[in-house]
């Protein structure tokens, strides 16, 4: 039997998918501000336990972190801006809402962007992003008829 290396992985899907810090120095005003802003965000994230919107931990990050609510609005209104690394392209972000409540940042697979709509009825894949099968990312392609 193989011995468990791991209990969990975090980390932070979006600054490994899309150039995040970019927008969130640009809604808090500087890089300073911004690094300040995001460390408060992923200490609220990693130890938050339970699911809590993302874009409440954002808003409740950026009031902690002195930066202020209409910071957090800035980034959420901005979000569409946020551009894929180049390697990823080309890349569909998308905020999915689960069936469950929730909602996830993932991205959308297998399917022509110009075919994609708001709304539309998704089912998840997992794509394994490591040379172990358990790590793998949920993404997101059409529901299947």
């Amino acid at each position: 039997m193989t011995e468990r290396r791991y209990d969990a992985v975090v980390f932070d899907l979006l600054t490994a998918l899309l150039d995040s810090w970019t927008l969130w120095n640009a809604a808090a005003g500087s890089p300073e501000a911004g690094l300040r802003w995001r460390r408060k965000y992923l200490e609220l994230t990693y130890g938050q336990g339970v699911y809590r919107p993302y874009e409440d931990i954002v808003r409740a990050a950026a009031e902690q972190s002195g930066v202020g609510l209409h910071c957090a609005d800035e980034l959420v209104r901005r979000w569409d801006e946020l551009p894929p690394w180049p390697e990823r392209l080309p890349y569909v972000a998308a905020l999915v809402d689960l069936e469950e409540g929730p909602r996830l940042m993932s991205n959308v697979v297998e399917c022509e962007f110009d075919v994609l709509e708001g709304g539309m009825a998704l089912e998840v894949v997992f794509e394994q992003v490591s040379d172990d099968p358990l790590v793998t990312l949920p993404r997101f392609r059409p529901a299947q008829a």
